[in-house]
Order: structure tokens, then sequence, then C-alpha cells
């Protein structure tokens, strides 16, 4: 197959590809009309029974890491969950970090 040939080819499978984040959300399948995944609903169940936690008091309570903790987040306020984040800061390290808390369904 000649350059040309290939060029076609290319092409073709590019018309059919989104090429960019912002062209895949006319295609974006809501999350809402998934249900919420058992580590999800864990995590709901926590901070509906604490009022707010941090990634590091979810790890020491329900041994979940920092990353996965956040995103079961996400998962939650895609579903419809009014979850606040606020920055706080360590006095002693200075180091920043997010408590989450739970507010109602919305």
């Amino acid at each position: 197959m000649g350059p040309a040939g290939r060029q076609a080819c290319r092409s073709s499978r590019r018309a059919d590809a989104p090429r960019s984040p912002q062209a895949l959300k006319g295609n974006d399948v809501s999350n809402k009309s998934k249900p919420l995944s058992p580590r999800a609903k864990e995590v709901l169940d926590y901070l509906q029974a604490k009022g707010s936690a941090s990634p590091r008091e979810a790890l020491l309570d329900l041994d979940i890491n920092s990353g996965s903790f956040t995103r079961r987040i996400t998962e939650l306020r895609d579903a419809g969950y009014k979850i606040t984040g606020e920055v706080k800061s360590h006095p002693v390290t200075k180091r920043r970090y997010n408590v989450y808390t739970y507010g109602a369904h919305a």
C-alpha cells in the first residue's frame, strides 16, 4: 500500500473517533443513570454517619487510599449527592488537605 493508501486509512479511522475531550461531551453518558459502586456506597454511609472526613481519616477508618476516596467523592457528586470540600492546612506541617462534608441528596 502506497503513502496515499495509508493516508486514506488514517483519515477514515479518525473521522469516527473523537479527537478531543470536548468532542466527547456530546456523546457523554451521565453517571447519574449508573448505580453507585459498592465502595461509593461505603463512603456515602461513612460520610452520613460521620458528617465530614479527610482522605487521611478515610484511610484509617475505611482502608481506602486518598485517590480512591477522592474518586468515590466525585462519583457521589455525579450521582447528585451534595458533598462540599474545604481546603485546610495542618497546624504543624502546613500541608494542605481537603475535608469533605456530606450535605444531603440534591
